[in-house]
């Protein structure tokens, strides 16, 4: 593993995923935002990884299949209903 003193373009494209994720510890956290300021062709591509995995995060939740309004309702009443029977 890297000194975290000496992360460069390299690691910090290995760590990309778990930094825009809040994954990291607090050592290479920091030596990730160290580089990052000094590094303008890794903020790009870590602004361009977060807005890309936030798309496709917004695109799976608009994607799932969501029940219809009619049918939680009649969920929600034979739940009810199962509840006061017992």
């Amino acid at each position: 593993m890297v000194d975290p003193r000496h992360y460069g373009c390299r690691e910090v494209r290995q760590f990309l995923y778990d930094y825009t994720e809040r994954g990291l510890g607090a050592r290479v956290l920091l030596a990730m935002d160290n580089h990052l300021m000094d590094c303008q062709t890794c903020r790009d591509l870590a602004a361009s990884y977060e807005r890309t995995t936030q798309a496709a995060k917004l695109h799976i939740r608009e994607a799932q299949p969501r029940m219809p309004d009619s049918l939680r309702n009649q969920l929600a009443r034979r739940l009810n209903n199962i509840g006061q029977s017992v």
